[in-house]
């Protein structure tokens, strides 16, 4: 039996939705600024419908975390300092 583009084109997206069944993502899109273009983008998203963070908002989020670690990591040692044990 010949095989017509659009059969294989169904076979396809039937076994990637089965996949993304499984593994529990889903493809949503929505419009966002991403290296200075503003449209609507492709994004995954968890079985809880929460958007995983795109590469650049990984490395954003990360340098937060590690300015506010540094903040409390200078609050501790300037208490630890001026402590009177500290002094000694």
């Amino acid at each position: 039996m010949k095989e017509t583009i659009k059969d294989a084109v169904s076979f396809h997206r039937r076994v990637l939705a089965y996949f993304l069944f499984v593994l529990q993502l889903s493809i949503g899109y929505d419009r966002a600024n991403y290296s200075g273009v503003t449209r609507e983008w492709l994004y995954w998203y968890d079985e809880f419908r929460k958007r995983y963070p795109t590469p650049q908002q990984r490395i954003q989020r990360l340098a937060e975390k590690l300015r506010r670690r540094e903040a409390v990591r200078q609050c501790v040692g300037e208490a630890v300092r001026s402590s009177p044990k500290g002094r000694g």
